[in-house]
């Protein structure tokens, strides 16, 4: 009898352990989508091998970028080191921007500290990120 109870105690404590690991992985899981850029090389046009230098050079250079790489179906895929900064979201506004990557999955990266100038409907990132334009009516006072 004790060493069943023996195995039933380690069962107990090996579910409770394998419970405590699908919960820190989901956690995980569910953080890295924040900290992820993917398809950053969709639509993207090299014009020449300076061009595509020229980009992974400044992609390199913003300092919120710890590493990118190819994975398959989801294109180059960027890992952050942390939320950007103003300036490194600047850059990757205008990285895509300028080579046309779609800047829809920046929308994530609003803050009650940067919602100011990101939702300037009149900055040239706006319908990229937010897609349609906001009616210039709606915004004047009647």
């Amino acid at each position: 009898m004790a060493v069943e109870s023996g195995k039933e105690h380690l069962a107990v404590e090996i579910f409770e352990f394998l419970q405590f690991q699908s919960i820190t992985s989901n956690m995980r899981s569910m953080a890295t989508p924040l900290l992820t850029l993917a398809h950053m090389d969709t639509n993207v046009r090299f014009y020449h091998q300076s061009d595509e230098r020229a980009f992974f050079e400044w992609l390199s250079r913003i300092s919120c970028v710890a590493s990118y790489a190819g994975d398959g179906q989801r294109g180059l895929v960027v890992k952050l080191k942390r939320r950007p900064g103003e300036d490194d979201l600047r850059q990757l506004l205008a990285l895509c921007h300028r080579y046309r990557v779609n800047m829809r999955q920046l929308a994530k990266f609003e803050t009650d500290k940067n919602r100011s100038w990101l939702r300037n409907p009149d900055a040239f990132w706006y319908r990229g990120v937010f897609g349609k334009s906001q009616d210039r009516s709606a915004r004047r006072p009647a």
